[in-house]
């Protein structure tokens, strides 16, 4: 027997997004092999918790932010801090300010919780993400239940969108990142399985389901996608 013709359409659309996200060019390759890890949420501070030496760059995204570090032989770390009052669902990587330092971070002053910092290190960059659909994400099998994927923070403990980007960009595995907003209060939740489709949230709460272009290296499933904050 056929599949039903609902079926057939949502294999139709996650083969046609699959192809989109793995498409040649939708990385970032021309790049400097340069790498950061986030030192944490708020301004860069060095060993003796001053600010250190730096200057501004004026880029508009915190990627053109990573950017201009990477290209800079002289930086060790940048400061972004984010433009959330303009942004706060759909472009959250604008930058209000761009810092470049020039002298060692080691830590990162948390009372500023529109800001992060990152230090020139290893191999890894901040990613290219895209909107694939308001929903729950969803892999191709359609189980919401049965993919790896895990709560990152309680509902209501984080207040902007860019720190739940955040949290898919310091998992090296990461593949999407679920936002959700219920009463006002906003959760996240992070995946590391490949994300091809989303699912209708249930009503009075509102999903957006954003996947990692191109396609990262899943991890094997071995917890629930279940939320336990949920």
């Amino acid at each position: 027997m056929a599949p039903p013709a609902a079926a057939r359409g949502r294999a139709a659309l996650a083969l046609a997004v699959a192809a989109e996200l793995s498409r040649p060019g939708a990385g970032r390759a021309d790049e400097p092999a340069v790498g950061f890890r986030i030192i944490g949420s708020g301004s860069c501070r060095t060993a003796t918790d001053g600010e250190g030496t730096y200057t501004f760059a004026h880029p508009t995204t915190a990627a053109d932010c990573e950017r201009s570090c990477a290209e800079d032989a002289a930086c060790v770390a940048y400061e972004v801090t984010y433009l959330v009052a303009l942004s706060p669902l759909f472009d959250p990587g604008r930058a209000r300010y761009c810092k470049i330092h020039t002298q060692a971070v080691m830590m990162a002053d948390r009372s500023t919780n529109r800001s992060e910092c990152w230090v020139k290190e290893g191999f890894r960059r901040r990613r290219d993400f895209a909107l694939l659909g308001t929903g729950y994400c969803l892999p191709a099998s359609g189980e919401r239940f049965r993919v790896a994927a895990w709560d990152v923070a309680p509902p209501g403990s984080f207040a902007h969108h860019f720190q739940c980007r955040t949290a898919c960009d310091a998992e090296s595995a990461c593949t999407a990142y679920e936002l959700r907003k219920v009463g006002g209060k906003l959760g996240c939740k992070v995946y590391t399985d490949p994300i091809t489709q989303v699912e209708p949230c249930e009503a009075g709460r509102d999903c957006w389901c954003w996947v990692v272009r191109p396609t990262a290296t899943p991890a094997p499933a071995q917890q629930s996608g279940e939320s336990k904050f949920w």
